[in-house]
């Protein structure tokens, strides 16, 4: 399950309470986190174990504290957006964009994007 990305209303430390206990009472294997700080993922893991976290990270957006907490602690962190979608990438482009995203640490797993709908 993925908590903290679907539903802003409720605090992070409330949904992560809830899953921990889903967790808990064996509903569910693994917790997931979206789009959080570093100090979020700190938390998180004081009441639940996390198996892994998802945040954008791209060469236009390559900054996330979270990613060092991660390496820190060996959660893997999965970067969605790694292209950059919306922006025009070459071949070359693509193999430094995820050649970067790999240097990054072997905890690092970039996701792909969806692939296009044709109909």
């Amino acid at each position: 399950m993925e908590a903290l990305s679907s539903d802003h209303a409720i605090p992070p430390a409330d949904q992560v309470g809830e899953l921990a206990a889903l967790q808990a009472e064996g509903k569910t294997a693994a917790i997931g986190l979206s789009k959080v700080t570093a100090e979020q993922i700190r938390h998180a893991c004081q009441v639940a174990s996390v198996a892994a976290v998802q945040n954008c990270l791209n060469l236009d957006e390559p900054d996330d504290p979270a990613l060092a907490y991660c390496a820190g602690t060996g959660i893997p962190y999965v970067p969605y957006r790694p292209l950059n979608p919306g922006r025009l990438i070459t071949a070359a482009g693509i193999d430094e964009s995820l050649g970067w995203l790999l240097a990054l640490g072997e905890h690092v797993a970039p996701s792909p994007p969806p692939a296009a709908r044709t109909t």
